[in-house]
């Protein structure tokens, strides 16, 4: 034993290097990052692709608000991945970071540090709370810079561009301009979801639905006048999950194809709001239901109607006694639902888009209800000054006040709590109410949606599924409201006739907007007098200065006309890749706006990915108390773990995040690692110069094809940006391809032969191509990984620097790859033989087995020139081949003779020798 001992310690050559199979963020990423950036890497990258075919990714702007979060980790670290691969397969690929700096995200926390400071924000002169915007959002860019620096996204901060500069302003006030000359922008009094706390209309975009429980009512309708006389002295009964809304109501609509009915309640249960014999019309399909959980006991049909034959029937409002005296009509809209409710719906035309396109098209009056502070306005009978949502966000007295009026004048046909969605502000959490104001707009006509929608042919989508979604939110979309009422963002920069209410498009006030937002900022807006941009031929007492902002999504819509050609000379991305909530937000914003300039679609793809949720599916959020700070967990893991985490992502779902799953990537990471380390171990004897591909043996000649082979599928799947593929396949490749094949089987080789021997050369030869391809495929997904192997290697420059080794030709071997399945085949059988004798403590290693295989005769080509003990690391093989045999079938005996000291190898020759022939030469 000493003798062994002896003589593996001093000629058995095992790998040797420093590289580690486990991964200290600390110790490993920091100093890592560190070098990055103290060599300039980004720079240097950048310049080894000049003169390539440009890729370009254009960066979704976040909000510069807050630190970075997990959403911002899954995304920053995909874009970082395909900028890596698109370079590494030789194209000049960059990411430009930019940042979404107005809006209310910014604004909401700086109106809360100045009621922390006992200001209020009313107090604050205009200048100054934008300048107090302006830092704010300054910090948060650095901020959140620099934690994207952290988890390895290699972007081009030098030129990152920001929402606030003013670049960004004249050509975002350039890009409204262009709205209004061609006759598409124009001012309206329309419903929008308003934000009480937030002062503002929010954006689509903007907005979350959640479920709630709220007070749902079936009111009466009393019949004022019809052509039927059944109908005189009946109630028409509508149902309404928003009490508060009634007393902007100014029509009744039904189905037109619905049949309904008129009954008479001819028994009633106590405590009920019905009384015996009144009559009531309810569509048909719902009468029953509708009637029993009012408390009728029974009830008979008068009459049935359908929908179309209740036109020109009039009502009186529920609430006509208390000063709503005007006319309720009965209209026929295709909007109206008859799988629940009454088959009636109350019409307020200022209180929601679809009542509001309904009254338009019958001539309504659209009568203001509620105020920007949430309360009912002035001039409403009995109600007015009362609370619809209060300032913080939280509900007021209105539904209450209305089902006690309702009740008071006999109106009210029932009520009960129910659950339905209701939209919320992102930002606040709090309730939204859709309210009339007057609103800037951009129509879309039917011919300029068919156009995106045709555009959106020539346009990929990742998943394909999601074409259908942009698709359908890109045709139903008749206008966008653009303006906002707050301080910090782009003002319009538009003056309106106070006389006749008419935009002023003059083209010389227009250009002076563009010279000061452009020189100065659209500051300039507020710190000038009107006179500045109105010229002489205009008098500042007939023209109203606009003092809204324009909807941030406007502003980062119109990135594509000012960034992409600024930083990569072209109006068209090759990729926009965001998260899926952007089909209503970026994607559809950058679609409108590029298609009013250059009539086609600013990005060539479009990638999305889902949200990131916790280990039981919900949503990361700070209000549900399961955020998890990406930054923290690299301090743990390191980057690289947290990079195959998004990498192994699929992104046509959302992401769950849990410590059981990222402890399965370090797995992976430990892996790869280990890998590279055997591989840097072995490369340390490699010969001086490589031994030509004629010489190398059959199991050197698979590996280079299988290098080939896999090389192949990472151009494929990673020009798809199908990263769980890439992931799926280098960790097949690094399990079985190399450490449970071609490692296994030349462990022997590499650690006994002569250093001199051909096929050790051979083997170390490949060894190096090996590791130059692997070390290159996993850059773009464990960067600080493959740049650490790379300097251990002591290659020049960063791996980064590199393209993806080219595919060789002449390794080219489809025979080959075909035969090895014969070998391989072979050495499973052989292995599961040798396991069965170690299962009976027979033997303890393989190398203490002999076997003997029948093997059928087609596969003896495949194994001619294989070593087959080699292979299957045992100390000798015997192949009987056979027409007759089917199956490989395999049997394995103790090897006999004695153990080899140096190599372990069990045969007659060591027999008091102490060691084999082989062993004995070197």
């Amino acid at each position: 034993m000493n003798t062994q001992t002896t003589v593996k310690t001093r000629d058995v050559l095992l790998p040797r290097t420093p590289f580690a199979a486990h991964l200290s963020s600390k110790k490993t990423d920091e100093p890592t990052l560190l070098r990055w950036e103290e060599d300039r890497l980004a720079d240097r990258v950048h310049a080894s692709c000049a003169g390539k075919p440009q890729f370009v990714l254009h960066d979704g702007p976040p909000y510069a608000n807050g630190d970075v979060h997990m959403g911002h980790a899954l995304n920053k670290t995909l874009k970082d991945m395909v900028v890596r691969s698109r370079r590494m397969m030789g194209e000049d690929a960059v990411l430009v970071p930019g940042w979404d700096c107005h809006g209310l995200p910014v604004e909401w926390k700086v109106e809360e540090q100045i009621r922390q400071a006992g200001r209020e924000k009313g107090s604050v002169p205009v200048m100054e709370f934008r300048e107090a915007c302006r830092s704010y959002a300054k910090k948060w860019v650095e901020r959140q810079a620099a934690g994207f620096r952290r988890l390895g996204v290699t972007a081009d901060f030098a030129r990152a561009y920001k929402t606030m500069d003013k670049e960004a302003d004249a050509a975002t006030v350039t890009a409204l301009q262009a709205f209004l000359r061609n006759g598409r922008l124009y001012r309206a009094l329309r419903p929008v979801l308003w934000s009480v706390p937030e002062q503002t209309a929010l954006a689509d975009a903007e907005v979350e639905y959640k479920e709630e429980r709220y007070t749902s009512l079936m009111v009466r309708f009393p019949v004022r006048s019809s052509k039927h006389a059944a109908l005189r002295g009946a109630s028409l009964v509508c149902w309404t999950t928003t009490p508060w809304t009634l007393p902007g109501n100014r029509a009744v609509a039904c189905a037109p194809q619905c049949s309904y009915s008129l009954c008479k309640v001819t028994a009633v249960s106590s405590g009920t709001h019905l009384g015996v014999g009144e009559h009531v019309v309810l569509a048909e399909s719902l009468a029953g239901n509708v009637l029993t959980k009012a408390g009728a006991e029974a009830w008979e049909v008068v009459d049935t109607f359908n929908g179309t034959e209740l036109q020109e029937t009039v009502c009186n409002h529920p609430l006509h006694q208390l000063g709503y005296g005007h006319a309720v009509p009965v209209l026929v809209a295709e909007f109206v639902e008859t799988s629940n409710g009454t088959g009636f719906v109350h019409v307020a035309p200022a209180l929601g888009p679809v009542d509001f396109q309904l009254g338009a098209a019958e001539g309504l009056d659209v009568e203001l209800t509620v105020g920007a502070d949430g309360r009912y306005l002035p001039h409403l009978p009995f109600f007015a000054g009362e609370v619809v949502m209060k300032e913080n966000g939280e509900r007021g007295d209105a539904d209450a006040l209305v089902l006690a009026a309702l009740l008071a004048q006999g109106a009210l046909f029932s009520s009960w709590r129910s659950k339905h969605e209701t939209a919320h502000s992102w930002r606040s959490k709090s309730p939204l109410l859709y309210r009339s104001t007057p609103q800037w707009f951009v129509s879309m006509p039917d011919e300029q949606r068919a156009a995106a929608v045709s555009a959106l042919k020539d346009v990929e989508f990742l998943p394909e599924a999601s074409r259908v979604r942009l698709t359908s939110m890109t045709q139903s979309r008749p206008e966008w409201c653009v303006s906002r009422q707050r301080m910090w963002g782009v003002p319009l920069g538009l003056f309106v006739n106070r006389h006749d209410g008419s935009v002023l498009a003059d083209e010389a006030v227009l250009e002076r907007v563009r010279e000061a937002f452009s020189a100065e900022g659209s500051d300039a807006w507020y710190s000038s007098p009107p006179s500045r941009f109105l010229g002489s031929d205009y008098d500042p007492e007939d023209w109203e200065q606009s003092m809204d902002v324009l909807d941030v999504w406007f502003e980062s819509g119109a990135t594509y006309s000012w960034v992409l050609p600024s930083r990569y000379g072209t109006t068209k991305a090759d990729l926009y890749l965001e998260g899926s909530d952007q089909h209503r937000g970026w994607f559809q914003s950058s679609l409108f706006q590029s298609m009013s300039s250059q009539s086609s679609a600013p990005y060539r793809a479009l990638m999305t990915h889902g949200f990131v949720l916790d280990k039981k599916g919900r949503k990361m959020s700070k209000s549900e108390g399961n955020v998890v700070d990406p930054l923290e967990v690299t301090q743990r893991v390191g980057v690289d773990t947290l990079r195959l985490w998004v990498a192994s992502s699929d992104m046509a779902r959302d992401a769950k995040y849990s410590d059981e799953a990222m402890r399965g990537h370090a797995d992976t990471l430990r892996r790869f690692r280990n890998t590279l380390r055997w591989l840097l171990g072995n490369m340390a004897s490699a010969p001086s110069s490589p031994v030509a591909y004629e010489k190398l043996e059959k199991p050197e000649k698979w590996m280079l094809a299988k290098l080939n082979q896999v090389g192949r599928s990472m151009r494929e799947q990673s020009a798809a940006f199908d990263f769980p593929k890439v992931v799926g396949l280098l960790n097949h490749f690094c399990a079985h391809d190399l450490s449970s094949v071609w490692f296994d089987m030349r462990k022997d080789a590499l650690y006994c032969d002569s250093p001199s021997s051909l096929r050790r050369m051979g083997v170390v030869t490949v060894l190096s191509e090996v590791f130059r391809h692997l070390v290159s495929w996993l850059a773009p997904l464990v960067p600080l990984t493959a740049d650490e192997a790379w300097h251990f290697a002591a290659l020049p420059g960063s791996v980064h620097e590199r393209e993806w080794p080219s595919l060789c030709p002449q390794w080219e071997n489809e025979k080959l790859l075909c035969e090895w399945n014969h070998v391989l085949t072979v050495r499973a059988s052989v292995k599961a033989a040798c396991e069965r004798l170690q299962a009976d403590g027979t033997i303890g290693a393989l190398l203490e087995a002999s076997v003997s295989c029948d093997v059928p005769a087609n596969y003896a080509e495949s194994l001619t020139d294989v070593s087959m003990a080699d292979v299957c690391g045992v100390s000798s093989v015997t192949l009987r081949f056979a027409a007759e045999t089917r199956e490989v079938g395999s049997v394995a005996r103790p090897a006999q003779g004695e153990k080899c000291a140096r190599c372990w190898r069990v045969l007659p020759e060591v027999e008091g020798r102490g060691v084999c022939f082989r062993c004995s030469e070197v």
